[in-house]
C-alpha cells in the first residue's frame, strides 16, 4: 500500500506548477481531461487553488486579469489563519494528438489572469499549468516528404540540368477516417525544392 501512495504523489507532483510569494501560495494542476481520438486531441481544464497563511477574519483575495479588472473576489469569513480557496474558475486547453510522445501528453496550459493580491502580498506573473496526461489511443501521424522540380531533361529523375522550385506550398490530400481537431499543416519547399511535412 505504501508504494502506491507513493506512486500517487509523484503523479501529482507532475502535474501541479506552484509558486509562493509572501503568504500567498498558488497551485494550478489538471482537473479535467479528456481524450477523444475520433477528432485526434485532447480538451482539458486547469483549476487553480490559492492558500493564504498567516489569515484572519474578513481577509481578501482579488485575482487580477490582464487587462487590470477584478476577476473574482473572496472574504475569509471563518476566520481560520490558514485559508484555502479554490478559485470558481478555470484556464481550458486543447491540444493535438501531434503533442502525444511516448504515450503522454506534453503541453502548457497558460492562465486567463495575471495576478493574485491579499493584503500587502501580490504574487505576479502567475503560472501556468504543465500538462502531462497518458493518451492509450493517440492517432498516428507520418512524416511525407520530397523534392519539386522542373524535369528539363524529360527523365523523370532529379539531375544536375533539372531547376528545384523554391517557396512552393505543398498540401496534403488525405482522406481521414475521423474529422481531425486539428487541420495537417502545409510543407513548403525549400531552396533545393525540398519539403517535409507531418500529415
Amino acid at each position: 500500500m505504501k508504494s502506491i501512495i507513493t506512486a500517487a504523489i509523484i503523479a501529482i507532483s507532475f502535474i501541479s506548477t506552484g509558486q509562493t510569494q509572501g503568504d500567498i501560495s498558488h497551485n494550478s494542476f489538471v482537473a479535467n481531461f479528456n481524450h477523444d481520438s475520433t477528432v485526434c486531441g485532447s480538451t482539458f481544464e486547469v483549476a487553480h487553488m490559492v492558500d493564504i497563511s498567516n489569515s484572519f477574519l474578513n481577509d481578501s483575495i482579488r485575482i487580477i486579469d490582464f487587462g487590470g479588472n477584478v476577476m473574482h473576489m473572496e472574504l475569509n469569513t471563518t476566520g481560520t489563519p490558514f485559508w484555502n480557496v479554490m478559485l470558481p474558475f478555470t484556464d481550458f486547453g486543447v491540444a493535438s494528438d501531434e503533442q502525444v510522445s511516448g504515450g503522454m501528453l506534453n503541453t502548457f496550459q497558460p492562465p486567463n489572469f495575471l495576478k493574485i493580491i491579499c493584503g500587502q502580498d501580490t504574487l505576479y506573473n502567475i503560472q501556468g499549468a504543465i500538462v502531462m496526461e497518458p493518451v492509450t489511443n493517440a492517432c498516428s501521424y507520418n512524416s511525407v516528404s520530397g523534392q519539386v522540380y522542373i524535369d528539363n531533361d524529360g527523365n523523370c529523375s532529379y539531375s544536375g540540368t533539372d531547376s528545384p522550385i523554391s517557396s512552393l506550398s505543398i498540401s496534403p490530400s488525405v482522406n481521414f477516417s475521423s474529422t481531425p481537431m486539428f487541420s495537417t499543416q502545409n510543407g513548403y519547399t525549400n531552396g533545393t525544392g525540398n519539403y517535409s511535412m507531418t500529415i
